[in-house]
């Protein structure tokens, strides 16, 4: 596989893309303020070894491994994670908490009522994580539209100058 800079890399250099040239992002890097650094670690780790698996997986023999399949066994595998997390019992003590929160140990509610409420609440979890996610992921095609476009720019410059020194132009 070409290992390629960063697009910030890219960006802050001006210059070339090195084939041969690695740039990794440290994990040590904050993406929020609420979740520990230390899962926030592992969950960097654990996709960056996706892509680097993404990569392996495209670069084989097969004609049918293709990078878009891979990612996307990789988006079903975090979503089947995050289902399953949701069904440890950590989680359903935390729920037995926020149920007690939510509705009250003492709301006079019956059992449905609680219990629908408790569902709404909980879908409304569920959406706000599949909203995050997908915003993320949305910036990360506005990077990516972007570098392709320096990208093919930098590529075609290249051409230029080859073309212009053997033609002596």
């Amino acid at each position: 596989m070409k290992n390629i800079k960063t697009f910030e890399d890219f960006m802050n250099a001006n210059k070339s893309l090195e084939e041969n040239e690695t740039v990794s992002r440290k994990p040590g890097v904050n993406f929020s303020k609420v979740v520990s650094e230390k899962t926030q670690k592992k969950l960097w780790e654990s996709l960056y070894e996706a892509i680097l698996d993404a990569a392996n997986y495209e670069n084989d023999n097969d004609p049918e491994h293709t990078l878009e399949e891979y990612l996307k066994e990789t988006a079903m595998v975090m979503g089947s994670a995050a289902a399953k997390a949701m069904h440890s019992d950590d989680y359903f003590t935390a729920l037995r908490t926020v149920s007690n929160q939510f509705v009250g140990e003492d709301s006079g509610n019956d059992y449905n009522s609680q219990r629908d409420e408790l569902k709404e609440y909980l879908d409304a979890c569920i959406d706000s994580m599949k909203e995050s996610f997908c915003e993320k992921l949305d910036e990360l095609k506005k990077t990516n539209h972007s570098s392709a476009t320096l990208v093919m720019k930098k590529i075609k410059e290249e051409k230029t100058e080859i073309y212009k020194k053997r033609n002596k132009v």
